[in-house]
This record gives structure tokens, sequence and C-alpha cells, in this order.
């Protein structure tokens, strides 16, 4: 994403919810003088609202620059909510997750990781047109992410130059190997 102070980002999410809260009490207020729809809607609309603020906050905040002991299972998942909202990723890419339940981890840092993720997916979907693809994510016990790239409806042959780009390009904390099956692209990813 575009360079954005945290501390900006951390004064709009408090200036959005101080208004939003005073919304959401006022609906709760007016629902116990009657039941209304409309109140009801209200609230599951404010609630959504602070929910995206707050894992948006969570995904940003988890973005350090300093090499760490990095959870890959809360980072994909942050960074999946956060791309949501990438309004080129979100409209050209469905993005699913298998996360594992035992924690992952790997040192690296979780800026780089998120930029590079960013980066890869903004090269992928910017190179494919008229295309519905979908991304399966999934984290391996040794710490290896697997991206699987599925279009039903693209030139596979544009795909797999695609991601040739995205090894060819891959930062120096990555290794990365591509495979094609005949109906997906796989992008193998180990942190080095």
């Amino acid at each position: 994403m575009k360079d954005f102070p945290l501390s900006i980002l951390e004064g709009l999410i408090h200036n959005i919810r101080t208004p939003l809260n005073l919304i959401l009490g006022y609906a709760q207020q007016l629902q116990k003088q009657g039941d209304n729809a409309y109140l009801e809607r209200i609230l599951q609309a404010g609630v959504t609202i602070d929910d995206l603020l707050q894992s948006t906050w969570e995904a940003f905040d988890m973005r350090k620059a300093e090499v760490c002991q990095l959870n890959l299972n809360e980072w994909l998942g942050a960074e999946m909510a956060l791309l949501h909202n990438h309004l080129m990723i979100k409209h050209k890419l469905l993005m699913v997750a298998d996360i594992p339940k035992e924690e992952v981890y790997c040192l690296v840092s979780p800026l780089m990781l998120s930029q590079w993720l960013e980066s890869t997916l903004l090269r992928i979907v910017g190179g494919i047109s008229n295309c519905h693809l979908q991304a399966k994510f999934q984290i391996l016990a040794n710490a290896k992410i697997i991206i699987e790239l599925i279009c039903q409806d693209a030139d596979y042959s544009s795909l797999i130059n695609l991601a040739q780009q995205c090894k060819d390009n891959s930062p120096e904390f990555i290794t990365m190997n591509t495979s094609y099956n005949g109906a997906a692209i796989m992008l193998e990813v180990s942190i080095i």
C-alpha cells in the first residue's frame, strides 16, 4: 500500500470511531423504545465498520520493519483482511486461506513480507484482464507459503509468465518455485 504514516492511520481510526460510537449508542437507545428493523441494520453496519477499522489497525500495527519472530498464521489473516480493502485486489482476486491451527513462525521483517505479498498480488491482477482469479493461500509447518492461482477463463500462458516475473523479482529474503499442474499455477515461497 502507499506510504501512510501509522500515526495518521491511528488518528483517523480514532476520529471515525468517535462519531461511530455515538451513532451506535443512539441506535441502541432507540431500539429500547421499540423494535425497528432499520435500527438493527444500522447497528449491524456500525459493528461491521468497527470490525473493519480494528482489523486494519491490527494489520498495519503488525507491519514492523525490524526482523523478528513472526507468527505467519496471524500475519496472513491480518494481511488478507487488509488487502481486501485494496480495490484492485478486491475486485479481481478472490482470496481464500488455509491457516493451520498450529502456529508457524519464521524470522523475517513483517513489513518487507507484507510489501512483497502486496506487490506480487498487484503484479498478478494487473497482468490478467477479463479473468476472475482465485488465490488459495496455505501455510505449511516448515514456514512455506503456497499460493495457488486458479483462473477458469484465462490464458494460462500469461499467468505462467506472470508467475515467472514474480519469481524473477523476488526479494533476497525469499526463494520461490513455480509449477503448473494444468488447472492452477503454484507459487511455493520459502522465507530464508
